[in-house]
Parts: structure tokens; sequence; C-alpha cells
């Protein structure tokens, strides 16, 4: 089941999530619902990211209100994305897991206390299964392994790191911690997502570049507002940055070595913010990293490296890494002839999945098969789905991969 250099087949996976749970429960539970019966009412809050989520407004209209509430989104990025369940998936398209609304009007449960609940992330992990995807990717957050090294983030609701980094003491001050130890419910996730699927489908796992989740600790927060401002950090504050990149670096090694200790059958390494990133800082300090991160990982499973929309091809081969996940940038029939034992992934632009019709999906992948020869390729998008997004383009986009994608 592992990825090898004489890799023959396709497979795709797409990191999105279904919800459709049923969970047991208590009295109280069952008093609200009664109250819920008087309030004829219903509420559909409707936000593009977790980081739009009111959480107060949507526990006043569930909780003090009694009104029916329902979240609709849908996460982007590592994070995973989230279908709704089968009864309402085709009129309703793409929305947000409903465990997270249910874990806040039981327990208010933060999105941190989520990813730590085995239980629930295995159950998540494995909903994408039932749309025909070739692998599982685990429910996780890049940021979770920052939380033992005591620089954790809360969700609230997107991630707000209380103390940004800006000095060298604060970067002495990470803690270096134990995985086995610290993170046991990633371990728990793949080992169980493992005894669930008993062999059928092969488990990802991943982890957030240095530079990424440094961009995260600068900025305190998702770094989308703030580009130009932890830019100029990187650049003024050569030394911490320096140091940060380091000690992420070590930490990162230990992480996904750990997860394939752990049953991961391939690790992938995110690049979230490499569209941004001009090429002087990432040649000084995002390259490194990615060749001594890919240098010290267990060869028992293959790596995959995602630079999001990079242009930069020829220091993505120098990483080390087994597979390069390639942006709509990348010709993928240049790329092959740049380096033909090379696996690429990639690069169906996800706006097309998202406002094209279903033979412009088509056609899309039928191009990228084209360039690529359906050869050492794993076909998936440039990047996460849009939450725009509807379904049955989803659907259509799983159905015809593997259709066209199919080696004889």
């Amino acid at each position: 089941m592992k990825l090898t250099k004489s890799l023959k087949f396709i497979f795709i996976y797409l990191i999105f999530f279904l919800s459709n749970f049923i969970f047991s429960q208590n009295s109280s539970e069952i008093f609200n619902k009664i109250k819920k019966l008087n309030f004829l009412g219903s509420v559909l809050y409707i936000a593009a990211h977790p980081d739009d989520e009111n959480t107060k407004l949507i526990s006043y209209f569930s909780n003090h209100l009694h009104a029916r509430t329902a979240y609709l989104s849908i996460t982007r990025g590592d994070g995973g994305q989230n279908l709704i369940g089968s009864d309402l998936r085709e009129k309703l398209g793409v929305i947000r897991t409903q465990e997270l609304i249910n874990a806040r009007k039981i327990d208010g449960r933060a999105l941190e206390k989520i990813f730590a609940d085995p239980e629930v992330s295995i159950k998540i992990s494995l909903l994408p299964k039932r749309l025909g995807v070739d692998a599982i990717i685990m429910f996780q957050d890049i940021l979770t392994p920052l939380t033992p090294a005591g620089s954790g983030f809360n969700f609230a609701p997107g991630p707000i790191l209380e103390r940004p980094i800006r000095t060298m003491a604060q970067v002495k001050a990470l803690r270096t911690f134990d995985p086995e130890v610290d993170l046991q419910s990633v371990s728990q996730i793949l080992k169980g997502l493992n005894a669930e699927l008993k062999g059928e489908l092969p488990v990802l796992g991943f982890a957030g570049s240095p530079m990424s989740l440094a961009f995260f600790m600068i900025a305190g927060r998702s770094p989308n507002q703030k580009i130009e401002e932890i830019l100029a950090f990187i650049e003024e504050q050569t030394e911490i940055t320096k140091a940060l990149l380091e000690w992420l670096t070590l930490m990162t090694v230990d992480y996904l070595n750990f997860q394939i200790a752990s049953g991961a059958h391939a690790v992938q390494l995110f690049e979230s913010f490499a569209d941004v990133i001009p090429l002087e800082i990432y040649k000084k300090f995002v390259q490194p990293t990615h060749e001594e991160i890919f240098s010290a990982l267990e060869t028992t499973s293959p790596s995959i490296l995602f630079t999001k929309e990079s242009p930069h091809l020829d220091l993505m081969l120098q990483s080390g890494a087994s597979a390069l996940s390639v942006g709509n940038c990348i010709d993928l029939e240049h790329a092959q002839k740049q380096a033909p034992e090379m696996i690429y992934q990639g690069n169906v632009d996800n706006k097309i999945i998202a406002d094209g019709t279903k033979e412009e999906i088509t056609q899309a992948i039928r191009k990228c098969f084209e360039q690529s020869g359906r050869k050492n390729h794993i076909l998936n998008l440039n990047h996460g789905l849009l939450e725009r997004t509807p379904f049955e383009n989803v659907q259509h986009f799983v159905t015809a991969a593997k259709e066209f994608g199919r080696v004889e």
C-alpha cells in the first residue's frame, strides 16, 4: 500500500469531511430539545471559514432562543473540508462537521478539543470513504504540535496565540517534547484509522512546514491579513526567525517520524504560504528546512511536499521529498520531462471544481492526465476546495478521475 517510484496507479484524496453522527443524549440535552418544540423557527448560520464563525451568536440562537440551528461552511487548507449529511447534501452542498456544533451545545468544547478527541477524529476522517477516494487523511490541524511546546493556539473561533513571537527569549522558551507522551491522541487516531480500514485504504499523516507554523506564531492568528507584517518581521528579525525555524524543523522531523511509527503510510509537509514568500526569503529560510526534514524522515513511508502555487520546481526537486504536490502554475508535462522519475501530485484548478460545469471538470481532468501520461501521478486539486464548491461537483470529480485515471 506504499507509494513508490514505480507507482503505476492513481490515487485521489480530498481533504474534506462529511458529518452525520448520532451521539448519546443526557437528560439536559433531552430537556433542551423539548424546549425547542415550543419554537418553530430555524436558523442557518452561513460562513466562508471557521474564522468567520460567531460562536456566541450560534449559542444564543440554539441555547437561548431554542431555534433549530445549523452552521453551513467549509474549512479550507490543512484542517480539512466538511460535507453535509446524505439527506441534504445535494441541496446544500458543503458544510462544516455537525460535531463541532453539537460539542458546543453540550459542553462548549473549543475546536482544539475536538482535534484532541480520537474517537470523533477517526469518524470524521473516514467520512470521505463513501465518495470513493483512494486514501484517507487524518482529521487534524497543523497547529496541533505547538500546544505541548507551550505555544498552543486557542480557537475563538479562529486560531489565537496569546503571545505572538516577538523575542529570542520566547523562542528559547519553547519546550522540547516527546510526541509519544504529549501527542498520544494523534497516534490513537492513526492506529484507529488503520484498525477500521483493515488495509483497504492507505492512511496519510501531515504537518505544517516550519515556515507555515512560523507565519502563525508571528501573526498570533491566521496569517492571511498580516502577510506584509510577517515578511517584514522575517527580514528585520533575522536571528529570531532563524532560531525559530531551527526549533520548528527539529520538532517537525520528530512529529512526522512519530506519525510514521504510528501507522501513516505516507506523510505530507504543507508549505501553505509559498505563493506569497519572495524567492530570496524562500531560498534563505524555507528551502533549508525542507531539505533537512526530508533527509531525516524514516524511509519506510513516502513523503510529499506541498508548496502552494510555487513556480520554483527546481527547488522543490532538491527538497528530497518522494513526491511533489504542484500548483496550477506548473505544467505537469514539463515537470515530468525535467524529472521523469519524480511522482507528482496535482493540479486541477480548484476554481473549476467550484464554478465549472461537469463537462468542464471532466475536460480539466483529461488535460491533467494528458500532461502526466497517467504515470507517477497522484491526481488532486492545486489547493483545497473553495467554500462555494457544490457537492455534486466534488462527487463528479472523484468519479471522473477514477474513470479516466484507470491504468490497465
